[in-house]
């Protein structure tokens, strides 16, 4: 199953895609930064989204995943 994350540049997101992968999900994961090689398996998906609160179509974010786990979110504006 194809799963993205949103958040997952941060500590628990990449904790939790670490653990993903691991398990043998497919992820995509949401970053407002990329997440170093080595901090995570090569085969994560990585999408940058600088600001998860601007307009964009977010519907391309989900085309083929089956879940959704939503870590992002607006600290300060």
């Amino acid at each position: 199953m194809r799963i993205l994350v949103t958040g997952a540049s941060g500590f628990v997101g990449t904790a939790l895609c670490r653990e993903l992968l691991a398990r043998g999900h497919a992820v995509r994961a949401a970053v407002r930064r990329r997440i170093p090689p080595g901090a995570v398996p090569p085969q994560l998906e990585q999408i940058l989204i600088p600001d998860i609160a601007a307009e964009f179509d977010r519907s391309a974010l989900a085309d083929g995943v089956g879940t959704i786990v939503h870590l992002a979110a607006i600290a300060h504006r």
